[in-house]
């Protein structure tokens, strides 16, 4: 019997160290996987750090390269507000010719569809005909009027002599695709 007296507590004691042996194996084994997950995210953080460095530099670069666009743009962007249609382009043709002394006989408006990029696009236009002066008067007229549409073509442009000056008719197209309701500069 005396033997059987350390029995209990000895498979108690067995039990116990069984007990904490697992929970030390468990321990031991969620330790392990998290180390492994702590070096995956690690090696994932710093591929996106590197990730993230190009993309900072293409980024930079791109900003560079785009800066005189950009430039380009904001100095013009007061000239391409949406409130500027083919009756203030033919305003401006009158204006301007009386400024500089050219006479601005007949002259008319429309809207007009153009293919821009494979798509329709709407483009307001204005012709005149029957302007008359000399020469370096029209070309000074034609110039201004450069200044005030930045974004005009001339489509037309014919000359005709007629006596001692010139008479010039013109077709002058302004694309209203490019500013309708929107700023160019805005991102």
């Amino acid at each position: 019997m005396e033997s059987n007296r350390y029995l209990l507590p000895s498979v108690i004691l067995l039990c116990v160290v069984c007990i904490f042996a697992f929970a030390v194996f468990k321990s031991h084994k969620s330790l392990t996987l998290a180390t492994a997950s702590l070096d995956q995210n690690k090696e994932k953080a710093v591929a996106i750090e590197n990730s993230l460095k190009i993309k900072s530099l293409t980024l930079d670069s791109m900003k560079k390269a785009s800066s005189p666009a950009n430039t380009f743009i904001a100095a013009w962007n007061s000239a391409l507000g949406a409130e500027r249609d083919e009756t203030a382009m033919l305003t401006d043709l009158t204006r301007l010719g009386t400024e500089s002394t050219i006479s601005v006989q007949n002259r008319k408006s429309g809207i007009s569809d153009y293919s821009w990029r494979g798509k329709p696009q709407r483009v307001r236009f204005a012709e005149a005909t029957g302007v008359s002066s000399e020469y370096y008067r029209l070309m000074n007229w034609l110039g201004e009027m450069e200044r005030a549409w930045p974004l005009s073509r001339f489509e037309q442009i014919a000359l005709e002599q007629k006596g001692q000056s010139l008479q010039l008719a013109l077709k002058i197209s302004y694309p209203t695709f490019l500013t309708d309701g929107k700023s160019l500069s805005s991102p």
